[in-house]
């Protein structure tokens, strides 16, 4: 039931994101509806609603920490309500899925962004392609790490079988 209670509730959050974005003007409020009703008949969205895993949970978190996230960069990231119940979801978010690494990863581009907008050196085209090696050169060497310390073979075990063995 918690699971079913989470997806239930984010069906209206994702209309309030789409509104907190500015797509959802008077003559765009299809938008919001549309997305509530792609979310609500989502194959996946309903299977997992109805697990009693902790993904319902997750998206529920993910889109409460956008809209804050979004609150407080129009305020500058200056301490806000929006602020902090952003930095708690975050810290909820780690707790709740191992893979939350990417989901953080992802608001920390995002934050680093609108920084690098507000200070006038995003459209720094030499600092980008600084960005786009030192990016590619850690991709590199953590794909490296795990080749060389055959992680698979530490993986490997913790598979439960319902996820496929993929070979790139």
């Amino acid at each position: 039931l918690v699971s079913l209670f989470f997806g239930i509730a984010t069906i209206p959050l994702s209309y309030l994101l789409i509104q907190q974005l500015s797509l959802a003007k008077e003559d765009k409020k299809w938008l919001g509806i549309a997305t509530m009703t792609v979310l609500s008949f989502s194959p996946f969205f309903i299977a997992y609603s109805a697990e009693a895993r902790s993904y319902a949970f997750l998206l529920f978190l993910i889109l409460v920490a956008i809209t804050c996230f979004i609150k407080a960069s129009r305020n500058s990231f200056k301490f806000s309500r929006a602020l902090v119940i952003w930095v708690v979801m975050l810290l909820m978010i780690m707790l709740t899925h191992f893979l939350s690494i990417l989901i953080l990863s992802g608001f920390f581009v995002a934050f680093v962004l609108l920084k690098m907008e507000e200070n006038k050196t995003l459209y720094n085209s030499g600092l980008m392609k600084k960005i786009g090696v030192v990016t590619f050169l850690g991709w590199l060497l953590v794909t490296w790490v795990w080749s060389a310390a055959n992680m698979e073979k530490l993986t490997e075990p913790l598979n439960l079988g319902w996820i496929q063995k993929s070979d790139l």
